[in-house]
This record gives C-alpha cells, structure tokens and sequence, in this order.
C-alpha cells in the first residue's frame, strides 16, 4: 500500500515499500524479542504465541473446532453489526474516490482471505475497520463538497449525516447493552463483593 501511493505523496510523508518491508521487520523482532521471554516465563516453556495460533488455524486447519460459520459471515454479519450505517458509504466511496482503493482493497483482500478459515470472529479483522470508516469519512467529505450544488445533494448530504448521528447514538446503545452482557464481568464482580464482606468482617475466610 505504501508502495503504491508514494508517488501521490512527492513530499516523501509516506514511505515506499522497502522501507515499509524493512520497519515491520524492525518492529516485529522488536516485539518478539520483548514479548516472547514473557510469555515463555508465564507458561514455562519456549513460547510465541501468536505463531502457536497461526500454525493451529491456519497450517493445520483445526480452527473449526471452536466452531464454524459460513464463508459470507464477515460480510454478511460481523462488518454490518461493526459499521452499521457507515457500511452503506463504502461502496460508492471506492467508486468516487480512487485514491483510497490501494488503502481498502489489501484490507477487503484480508477479509476474503480469512473467510476462507471455518472459525471465525469479529476481533479477526477488526484492524478492518478504521480503514472503511477511512473510506466512509471520504465519501462524506465528497457529499459535503457538493451539498450546494443543486438542493438533492444537499438533502443526500443531510441524509447521510443523519445515518451517521443514528450509528453513533446505536453504537452508544449497543456498548452500553454489551457491557450488562458479560457472565465474565459479573462474576468477577461478584467476587469483589464477597471479598468486601469478608474484609469487613474481620479477614477473609
């Protein structure tokens, strides 16, 4: 990607693609060298996690035993439940805006590709995300530029902000709902309770 759009960038704000190649190199053994003597001391034994992962879902095909999902799922559920109203900006933003597609096209390109994996799960393409909401805000700012035009884009444009305020206050919704929908959080709240209640009653039992 980055590659692609440096020659739109002559001021050289946006690295090409050796350097690009060469900081994820850097940065991955970075991590791998800091996280990976942690891990190995957590579980006591020469440990990288996310290699363990990659190689059960992906080398040995074993992800369908955490469950499976249709190959359509991303698209068809998990991206309009993430992006809800802003999903419908997407399609025309890659249509009127060229620029963009080097930036999404890698990312639809990492949808399909894990589509293909039986099991899947929002959080594995949520890195997704803020790169269609990229999309979306171009296609937004496009709509503004030409609100004054002619009063239909003006009422396109007010429509699509009203999508816009309707997916934050949903989004606000579905949080707040999500957060009294977690068993794990409420038993650890429970737990905290009863700690409270032995603490004052004079030590824990």
């Amino acid at each position: 990607v980055s590659g692609c759009m440096q020659k739109q960038f002559p001021g050289g704000t946006i690295m090409g693609p050796i350097k690009a190649v060469r900081a994820c190199i850097t940065t991955a053994m970075f991590a791998l060298v800091l996280t990976v003597p942690l891990d190995s001391l957590f579980w006591r034994r020469l440990l990288w996690p996310e290699a363990e992962v990659l190689y059960f879902n992906t080398i040995l095909n074993k992800s369908h035993e955490w469950g499976t999902a249709p190959i359509h799922w991303y698209l068809t559920s998990a991206l309009p439940r993430a992006l809800m109203g802003v999903l419908i900006f997407i399609p025309s933003g890659l249509i009127n805006d060229t620029k963009m597609r080097p930036f999404a096209f890698p990312v639809l390109a990492f949808i399909g590709l894990y589509s293909l994996l039986p099991h899947k799960e929002l959080r594995f393409i949520m890195y997704a995300v803020p790169m269609l909401n990229a999309v979306a805000a171009h296609e937004l700012q496009r709509l503004s530029n030409q609100k004054d035009k002619d009063k239909w884009r003006g009422y396109l444009f007010r429509a699509a902000i009203s999508v816009i305020a309707v997916t934050g206050f949903a989004t606000f919704g579905f949080t707040k709902a999500s957060s009294a929908n977690y068993p794990g959080g409420d038993a650890l709240m429970q737990l905290h309770l009863m700690e409270q209640r032995n603490v004052s009653y004079g030590g824990l039992r």
